[in-house]
């Protein structure tokens, strides 16, 4: 078992802006869909609700598990849970965290990668990413055209790796 989380902010750490994304990424958007259709998707309850709003159903093609006290409507492939039990929501296979902000925060000690997209241009927001912790090595990065796509691991594969610190997020030249 695996636990990714997939995150999208700007160079300063912006994550949302009142319950959605503050840009339209597509290229960012088909990364998303790529690395998650037939995967476990771990979220928030404002998060799910924020894709039912814009979809008007769950995403397609996955399992979801919300994290929540209220349980919402019914959709096939959808688990409301209350308490945050990740062995259990993985099982044998992988699970990609998806946020928001206080999701990525309640597993941060558990995950192993992040996909992290750094979207070029200035936004304006007011969600943040959490502290997600220390000891994260910066394994790949590639530029995508619209954004930034950086790989980072908890235990590097390769045999020289760069520490990845998050101060180092603001000036990552893009």
């Amino acid at each position: 078992m695996t636990i990714y989380a997939i995150i999208a902010c700007d160079r300063h750490g912006l994550i949302g802006q009142d319950h959605q994304l503050p840009w339209h990424c597509s290229e960012d958007l088909q990364h998303f869909k790529q690395l998650t259709l037939g995967q476990k998707v771990l979220l928030g309850r404002t998060t799910f609700e924020s894709i039912l709003e814009r979809l008007g159903r769950p995403l397609p093609e996955r399992h979801h598990f919300v994290l929540t006290h209220r349980i919402g409507k019914h959709f096939a492939n959808v688990v409301y849970e209350s308490a945050l039990d990740l062995p259990r929501f993985a099982g044998e296979g992988n699970l990609y965290v998806i946020g928001g902000a206080s999701v990525y925060a309640q597993c941060a000690d558990f995950l192993e990668v992040i996909f992290l997209s750094v979207i070029k241009g200035n936004y304006h927001g007011n969600v943040y990413l959490p502290d997600l912790g220390s000891g994260w090595f910066l394994e790949k990065s590639e530029d995508r055209g619209s954004f930034l796509l950086l790989e980072l691991r908890r235990k590097p594969k390769n045999l020289c790796p760069r520490l990845f610190l998050w101060e180092d997020l603001e000036t990552i030249q893009i």
